[in-house]
C-alpha cells in the first residue's frame, strides 16, 4: 500500500498534454514504464476479470435456476458493460480513444440496466413455489 502511496504523490504529470477539448487518453500520465501505467495494469486487469467473471458465473447460477431467469439476463447486460469497458479501456491503453468516452457511456448504462433488472431476491422468492409456501406462513 506504501509503494501505491508514495507512487501516487510522486509521479511526474505532463500539464502541457492537458489541453481542453482534446481527448487525453492518459497521455499526461508519461510514457509507458511510468509508474502510474506499470501500475494502473494489475488493478484494471484484476478489477475486469472479477467484475465480468463474476457476472459470468452469475449468468451461469442463474440460468439453471427458471424462478431466477431474470437474473441471469440481468448478469449478461452487466457482463455485456463490463466487456466493453475493458476492450476499450485497452484499446485506450494503446493509442486510440476513437469512441471512448461514448462506449463508456454505453456500458455504464448496460450495467445500470443489468443491475436494475436484478431487483431483489424476493421477486424470484415470489415466483418460486418455496417462496410462495413461505410467504402464506
Amino acid at each position: 500500500m506504501a509503494i501505491f502511496v508514495v507512487g501516487t504523490f510522486t509521479a511526474s504529470l505532463d500539464t502541457t498534454k492537458l489541453l481542453p477539448g482534446i481527448t487525453v487518453g492518459g497521455q499526461a500520465l508519461g510514457p509507458s514504464g511510468s509508474f502510474a501505467r506499470v501500475m494502473s495494469l494489475p488493478i484494471n486487469i484484476t478489477g475486469s476479470l472479477l467484475l465480468f467473471g463474476g457476472a459470468v458465473w452469475s449468468v451461469w447460477r442463474f440460468a439453471r435456476r427458471r424462478e431466477f431467469g431474470y437474473r441471469a439476463w440481468a448478469n449478461v447486460l452487466i457482463a455485456a458493460g463490463a466487456a466493453i469497458l475493458a476492450a476499450l479501456g485497452s484499446r485506450a491503453r494503446f493509442g486510440d480513444t476513437t469512441g471512448l468516452y461514448a462506449a463508456e457511456m454505453v456500458a455504464a448504462v448496460l450495467m445500470l440496466a443489468g443491475f436494475l433488472l436484478a431487483g431483489t431476491l424476493e421477486k424470484g422468492a415470489r415466483r418460486s413455489p418455496a417462496g410462495r409456501g413461505a410467504a402464506s406462513e
